[in-house]
Order: structure tokens, then sequence, then C-alpha cells
């Protein structure tokens, strides 16, 4: 009676250790599955990510992978199931249903491009300020005018002001026929020795309508503008748009920078304007730097007094106009005859400082009045005021999404280009979505489901 007792309670407790034995296996093997299947499913994502559009990381450094799920769900599950197979039998885990979605990272999402543009221009940025002194011939440049302020809304007021340079010398009334005749053979120099700037030879390149429809920016409904003046750019800049800015300038062609294997010749020119021909891009920003630099120009005329006392010394020629007004005529005319010069400059990949001293101007308005001479245009030398700096300057009048928009545009007739196959923005994403259900085998049975046999991992990647 009493062995048979001893038995029975022997068994019992035997039983229930073997069962809190089972319970912390089973307990341990469950975690050990969560683990595992949040590092497979990790390694899974990261595989998905590594089939990039390689084209375009070459070229521009972006980062994106194709969006059509049902390819990305394939290959998910391939990956995983191979992981899963090598990741050994212990933990008896078995993936049943996997699920990948890229609907919320679309390809023609601005905000998502701009993140990883943002680190690539910023990268540039900094490299230039290594390898090169742009910055500090900037400031040595401006320090010494700015003891009277400029402010960006009083440039771009005048940006649209060009074709407005050849001013009222005929108008100059004076009753002495000595003096009118002075006044056309003024403005009769002022035509001969200007003329058209020698630009370089526009891109003849242009997109069609059919292709234009295709493009991020017509998706997204942005069109092409005519004008930089009260676009809001300046209002809204911020480091991101510098940022953008700097990668524009350092991966698109423009008029003075050319590149290879680009559909369209200037590229910076059209994030400017978006007109869909290189000709009109050209003109458009030539008639911008024209008013920029007329404005600034005649700024610097009316502030340096040697300056001044030249134009009051030839204004004295005529007593019969009051002194202010021939004054200020003549100041718009040696800006305006600077400025020809300045846009020749900078076609021909010189320097024009944005604010000049008189030594910096090629153009001396009594010599020209004498004898119609001007100075040579500088063609090379160093510091700030290139071409590119100047697109750098009109770039900041652009909103940050219109020129996200229209670099997508660039990057996208370039890939059509290199692949000679049709390469869309919508067609790729910035990101996934992964979900994947597990179940594993329990080491005993498991009647009353008093531990879990399955779960679910979500995950989201994305290109940083």
């Amino acid at each position: 009676m009493k062995k048979g007792f001893s038995s029975v309670f022997t068994v019992l407790i035997l039983s229930s250790m073997i069962f809190l034995c089972l319970v912390y296996a089973e307990s341990a093997a469950s975690k050990g599955a969560e683990s595992c299947a949040e590092e497979l499913c990790l390694l899974t994502g990261r595989s998905l990510l590594s089939e990039y559009k390689t084209e375009l990381y070459d070229r521009y450094g972006i980062f994106m992978v194709r969006s059509y799920d049902d390819e990305l769900t394939k290959l998910a599950e391939f990956y995983l199931g191979t992981d899963l197979a090598l990741s050994g039998s212990a933990l008896r885990m078995s993936c049943f249903d996997i699920d990948v979605s890229t609907q919320m990272y679309p390809g023609l999402n601005i905000d998502m491009f701009l993140e990883q543009v943002e680190k690539l221009g910023t990268l540039q940025a900094a490299e230039n300020l290594v390898s090169s002194d742009f910055l500090k011939d900037l400031i040595v440049s401006m320090s010494s005018k700015l003891d009277t302020e400029i402010s960006f809304k009083d440039i771009e007021e005048r940006l649209n002001d060009a074709g407005n340079l050849q001013l009222a010398a005929d108008e100059v009334e004076g009753e002495e026929r000595e003096q009118r005749e002075q006044a056309l053979k003024l403005k009769n120099r002022y035509k001969e020795s200007t003329g058209e700037a020698k630009t370089s030879s526009a891109g003849r390149a242009s997109i069609s309508a059919s292709v234009k429809k295709t493009l991020p920016s017509s998706l997204l409904g942005y069109r092409g503008r005519g004008l930089l003046v009260l676009s809001g750019g300046i209002s809204d800049l911020s480091f991101r748009d510098l940022a953008l800015g700097e990668y524009v300038l350092a991966n698109c062609s423009n008029a003075v920078d050319r590149l290879n294997d680009t559909k369209l010749k200037l590229e910076t020119e059209y994030i400017l304007y978006g007109s869909s021909s290189d000709p009109l891009n050209q003109k458009l920003v030539k008639t911008s730097l024209t008013g920029l630099r007329f404005s600034l120009n005649l700024f610097s005329v009316l502030k340096e007094p040697s300056m001044i006392s030249t134009m009051s010394s030839i204004a004295a020629l005529f007593p019969l106009i009051p002194q202010p007004l021939t004054v200020a005529v003549l100041a718009s005319i040696w800006a305006g005859i600077e400025t020809k010069q300045d846009i020749i400059t900078l076609y021909n990949g010189g320097i024009v400082p944005v604010l000049k001293k008189p030594g910096d101007f090629a153009t001396n308005l009594r010599s020209f009045i004498d004898n119609g001479k001007i100075l040579a245009s500088k063609k090379t030398g160093s510091g700030y005021g290139s071409y590119a700096d100047y697109l750098r300057i009109l770039l900041a009048f652009v909103p940050e999404e219109e020129k996200a928009a229209r670099l997508m545009d660039v990057m996208q007739l370039n890939l059509t280009l290199m692949d000679e196959a049709s390469f869309s923005f919508r067609d790729y994403a910035y990101g996934l979505d992964l979900s994947a259900y597990f179940t594993r085998l329990h080491f005993a049975s498991n009647p009353i489901d008093l531990l879990k046999g399955g779960g679910c991992v979500t995950q989201t990647h994305k290109y940083k």
C-alpha cells in the first residue's frame, strides 16, 4: 500500500517537473523564434533593397527599387526561404505567408526624394568649401560693399528688367544742335560696341509633348515659368534648398559646363524655367542674368564717388539739362554697357564679381564717349562670380519642390537615354513594408493552446 502510494507520488512529481521543463523549453524556443524571425525579416528587407536601380545610383547616387509588389513578394519568399533553411531546424520554424508593399513610398514623393538629395548636396557643398576658396572670395568681394544693404527682394524685382538697357539717350532734348548730335553719337557708339553677347551656342535639344506628359513635373502639376519674380523661392529658402542647388550644379549640365550623354544640353537652365527647348531656357536665363547684373552694376556706379565725379563732369557738357537727370541717364548707360560685357564674360567662362569695385569694371565711360573703346572682357579669373555661381543665385528664386520635380525630369530623361528603354519614377519606390507570418512546431502536444505556435513580423525598410 505504502509502496503504491510512493510510486504514484513519484510519478506525479516527475510529470510535473517534466511538464515545467517543457514549458520553459517552449517559452525559450518561442523567444528565440521571435528574435530569429525579426532578424530573418531584417535580412530579407535589406536583400530586397539591394535590388536598387544601379544606373540611377551610379550616375546620381539615388537609391530606388522597382515598385512591383508581386515581384518583390516572390523575391522576399526566395530570400526568406533560403535564410530560413540555413538557420537550422532547432526552432522548427516555417513561414506560411509573406507580403511586400511599396504603396507608402512612391517614386513621385518629393520629400522622400529630397531626403537623399539633401545628403548628397551637403557633401558636395562641403567638398566645394574644402577644395576651393569661393566662400572666402565671396565674403571679401561683398564685405567692401555692404555698408549699404541690398535685399534679395530688391534684386528679385529687377530680374525682369532686361531688354530695357538701351536707354533714352536720343530722348535727351536740348535747344543746341551740338548737344543733340553728341547724344546721338553716344547712342550709336553704345549700339556698335555692345551688340548681342557672343554667348556659347545654345543646345538645340527639346522634349516632345508626348514625353513631357510622362515626366514627374507634369504628373505633379508643375508648369514651366517665364519669370522668377514672385516665385516664392527666396521666402522659403532653407538649408535643404541650398543643398539641392549644390546637387543640381554638380550633376546637371549647363551652358558653360556641358556634360555628355544628356537628353537636354542645358539641364540646369531647364530646372530653372521648365521649357521643353534648350534655346528658350537659355534665352530666359540670359534675360534674368541681364536684369540681375544691370541692377547690381547700376548700384555700383551710383555707389562709387569716383564714378559719380566722372559722370558729373560729363553732365557739365549739357548745361540746359538738369544735372541729376543727366547723371541718372549716364549711370544707366554705363551700367547697360557693363552688363553686356558681363554676359559675354560669364558665357566665356570668366568671373564677374557680384558687387564690383571700380577696378572690376570692363568699361570706362569717359573713354567710351571719347573714342568708343571698351576694355577687353576677362575670360579667366578666380573667386565667386562664375556662370555657375549666378545659376546658384537664380536657383534660390525657384521653390524647392519645383526644382526637385524638374531634377527628377532630367534624371528620368537621361536614364531612358542610357538604357534605351523607358524609365519612370512612377515604377520605383524609396522603401517597402514587409509582413511575414511564421509558425513553429512544439516539442510536445499543445491541446489547449497553452503556448503560442505562430506570429507576425512587420517591418519598414527605407533607403537612408
